[in-house]
């Protein structure tokens, strides 16, 4: 395959419970990144770089996906645009885009997560613009501008919803871009909602595969 490793901020699709409102959610969206306690934890919002007139732009590939995951794709990869006027995108050709998705093979994936690689739909590696591989660690030295990411796609399709398969691949890539654009899940860690979003962790989007409200708001309220 065909795959640039540009980045490695892990942002999980794992197995987790659903969590209710326990705190005043203050921040403008829920983030990937806090710093402080969970109670009173200040957001650090991350963006896309690529932003003019009002849209963040992204260029995206999927030359390095499985027929597996084909339709799933050719839908996935237009739904922030369709659903909020904060996005545009489009498909281009390897080597000029700037978010790539792609499929791994089961070496690849039982390597990088070990004995709960099974239970992991997608994860996003996201870069900045200032050269950082953005995680927990370095997110407040970092410039807090993403300028590519790579979207892996887990090859334990088994995994997926068999009942509502494409559809549910079609949620997952939606959900990992949501992530390449800065979006963290809503459901868990701080101030956790039982909000619908296509951005909620544990497979709890299920139900639907496209952008909820919160998520356009989330966006609005980001960009």
């Amino acid at each position: 395959m065909r795959i640039r490793r540009k980045a490695l901020a892990i942002l999980l699709i794992a197995l987790s419970t659903s969590t209710v409102p326990i705190f005043s959610f203050t921040a403008s969206a829920h983030e990937i990144y806090y710093t402080g306690s969970s109670t009173n934890a200040t957001a650090i919002p991350i963006k896309w770089n690529n932003f003019s007139n009002g849209k963040a732009y992204l260029k995206i590939n999927g030359d390095n996906l499985s027929s597996e995951y084909s339709s799933a794709y050719s839908t996935a990869s237009f739904l922030w645009s369709t659903y909020s006027q904060k996005v545009t995108t489009s498909q281009v050709s390897f080597g000029a885009s700037t978010l790539d998705i792609a499929s791994t093979t089961k070496a690849y994936w039982d390597q990088r997560f070990g004995i709960v690689g099974t239970g992991i739909l997608g994860i996003t590696d996201s870069k900045s613009t200032d050269g950082y591989i953005i995680n927990s660690s370095n997110v407040q030295n970092s410039s807090k501008k993403v300028s590519y990411s790579q979207i892996f796609m887990t090859p334990y399709t088994s995994m997926y919803n068999s009942s509502n398969l494409n559809n549910h691949k079609i949620a997952t890539i939606t959900h990992e871009i949501g992530h390449a654009l800065g979006l963290g899940h809503p459901n868990e860690y701080y101030y956790p909602t039982n909000v619908e979003s296509i951005m909620r962790t544990g497979g709890d989007y299920e139900g639907y595969y496209v952008p909820r409200t919160h998520d356009i708001n989330d966006l609005t309220n980001k960009y």
